[in-house]
């Protein structure tokens, strides 16, 4: 696992504890859109599900704009 990775998931692990972690995650979306790593990729679907249940409010427009991304 990568660093980029590992720290995908911490943000979704511990989310509720880091003020922007939506935000973050947000950011890191629109950076690795066109990457090819499936990892990152099931990563990150996992971390923002994981911190919609916790954020729900923030996460709600950036999780569907990632599922969308995913869809396509």
């Amino acid at each position: 696992m990568n660093s980029k990775a590992a720290f995908v998931w911490v943000l979704g692990a511990f989310g509720e504890q880091i003020e922007d972690s939506a935000y973050i995650l947000e950011k890191v979306i629109e950076e690795e859109v066109e990457t090819n790593s499936t990892e990152l990729q099931m990563i990150l679907l996992i971390s923002c599900t994981r911190l919609f249940f916790k954020k729900a409010p923030q996460m709600h427009s950036i999780l569907g704009k990632y599922y969308q991304y995913i869809l396509k």
